[in-house]
């Protein structure tokens, strides 16, 4: 998990089992399920830059969403 900048948590469980595989807690954030099963609204730019703000994201750096694996 070295190679990971951040890692986002469904919920305090999952978090817990991240932490008890070694994952530092400051790479964790609890965010949610972010399954998109049905149609969302687009983020406006101002809520993007909202998130990448929270996540510690720069305006260039690429996200990687990897789900259910």
């Amino acid at each position: 998990f070295s190679l990971f900048d951040k890692i986002c948590i469904q919920n305090q469980s999952y978090y817990n089992r991240f932490m008890t595989v070694g994952v530092a807690a400051d790479k964790m954030m609890i965010t949610g399920n972010l399954k998109f099963d049905d149609d969302y609204p687009q983020l406006t730019t101002d809520e993007t830059i909202d998130w990448r703000h929270k996540l510690g994201l720069q305006p260039d750096q690429i996200v990687l969403t990897i789900g259910s694996t």
